[in-house]
Order: structure tokens, then C-alpha cells, then sequence
């Protein structure tokens, strides 16, 4: 991969922002012109031909248009680092409301309200989480979203039976009469002790609070560049950059 400083001092990469032939000396092509698209590939002339007709300049404005320049505060990578935060945000919360949940006695019948109270917390965070997941854009995030969801699916019975009715848009509907009327011993058995589904549901969403919390701290253009020097970016279809760059 050529260095970035042979990149910003050649005349090619002046045509790639903007749009003109890239003319240079005879010295100048057979020096940094060849350093520069032995390392783009195979595809050399035929790239040097979309630099000169001005298609490299289209790409990099709808890049820009997109992302913005990395100064703006409004920028697609800010939007995606707000809708991270708010997902890791929902995540800890619903963790706290399953570790309220296995907390609680639930054959004290004084504790009645307060156990409806924990579960309806854990419904509202759930639901929360579902809404807010599909707004972003990591594989790592929506994995392990989609794998608390199947999780839920496969206690979708029991969780009905305590009340938690799981509908086709995967949130969560409370009967809080249908949670007080429910054996004790049933809302014990799904949040009580090791091995229960709030055992299992709190390992989960620990994963997801780590895989969304991971892409709020140093999401700078820096950090989007894997070990190979190419382009991981936030739109999971990178190609076209790392042809670019």
C-alpha cells in the first residue's frame, strides 16, 4: 500500500478530488503514478481511467455527502455512535432489571407489588432494546441482539404464562394481573438460581452491552482501519472504500 504522504503530494490524488486528468511529467508517472496503482491491484488502468473521468471524485463526495469530513457533529458516524450509547444504555439497564428480578422471593406474598414492579422494568427495557438495536449498524451488535431474541422465542410459553407475552415484532406485552395470579414457584424456576432463564437471559445481554459499548469510545476515522490497512467502516459493505483508499 503506497504511504498516505505519496498519496497527498502526487498529482493523481489532486485529480481523485478534483475530477481533472491528473497530468504530470513523464518522471513524475514513472515514479509515485506507479507507486500508487501497483498498490491498488490488477486493476490499475482501469482505475487511473475512472480518476481521469472524474468517477473517483463521485464516490469520495457521496462518501463525504454520507459520512461527513469527520469534523461535522452531525455526521453518520456520530448518528451511529448516539444509537450505540442508547443501545448500551438499554442493555444495562434490562441486565439490572433481570438481576432485581433474581433477587426477589417470589413466594413473599409482601413482595407481590415489587416483583411486578422488577418485571415490568424488565419489559420496558427489553422493549426498549429491540427498538433502538435495529437502529444500528455493527454485525457484532445485531448478532448478539438477535441471539437474546431467539433466547426469548424458546421460552416464549413460560414467559406467557408470568404474563410476558412476546409478539411478532419480538417486544414484550405485560398482563400485570396475569404475573401476580402466576405460581410463585414458576417465576422462581425462570429467574431464580443458576441455570435459569434469567441466569442465561443476564449472560446474554452482557454480551451485548460489551459489543455496543465497544463502538462509543474511539469511533475515529483512525480506528476504522483494519491490521491489513483496510477500510472496516459502519455501513458493512466497505469494498468500495478500500478501493478508494
Amino acid at each position: 500500500m503506497a504511504r498516505i504522504s505519496s498519496l497527498t503530494n502526487s498529482d493523481l490524488y489532486k485529480a481523485l478530488y478534483n475530477g481533472n486528468s491528473g497530468r504530470s511529467s513523464s518522471s513524475s508517472k514513472t515514479g509515485k503514478t506507479d507507486d500508487i496503482f501497483s498498490a491498488m491491484g490488477t486493476n490499475a488502468f482501469s482505475d487511473l481511467s475512472m480518476i481521469k473521468s472524474g468517477t473517483y471524485k463521485k464516490l469520495v463526495s457521496a462518501y463525504y455527502d454520507k459520512y461527513g469530513s469527520g469534523n461535522d457533529t452531525d455526521d453518520g458516524i456520530s448518528g451511529e455512535i448516539s444509537n450505540l450509547k442508547k443501545v448500551s444504555a438499554d442493555s444495562m439497564n434490562l441486565k439490572d432489571s433481570v438481576s432485581g428480578l433474581r433477587r426477589i422471593d417470589f413466594s413473599d406474598k409482601d413482595k407481590s407489588d415489587d416483583s411486578a414492579a422488577a418485571a415490568k422494568k424488565f419489559v420496558d427495557s427489553y422493549n426498549s432494546l429491540i427498538d433502538d438495536s435495529v437502529k444500528v449498524n455493527r454485525q457484532g451488535v445485531l448478532k448478539d441482539t438477535l441471539s437474546l431474541v431467539n433466547y426469548m422465542k424458546k421460552n416464549a410459553g413460560m414467559l406467557n404464562e408470568l404474563g410476558m407475552k412476546l409478539g411478532s415484532d419480538n417486544k414484550i406485552t405485560f398482563d400485570e394481573d396475569k404475573w401476580k395470579n402466576a405460581y410463585s414457584t414458576s417465576k422462581s424456576s425462570m429467574f431464580n438460581g443458576v441455570g435459569s432463564f434469567g441466569y442465561r437471559a443476564s449472560y446474554k445481554i452482557g454480551k451485548i452491552i460489551s459489543s455496543s459499548s465497544a463502538g462509543t469510545g474511539k469511533a475515529t476515522p483512525a480506528s476504522m482501519y483494519n491490521g491489513a490497512g483496510k477500510y472496516t467502516g459502519i455501513n458493512n459493505n466497505p469494498q468500495l472504500f478500500n478501493t478508494l483508499f
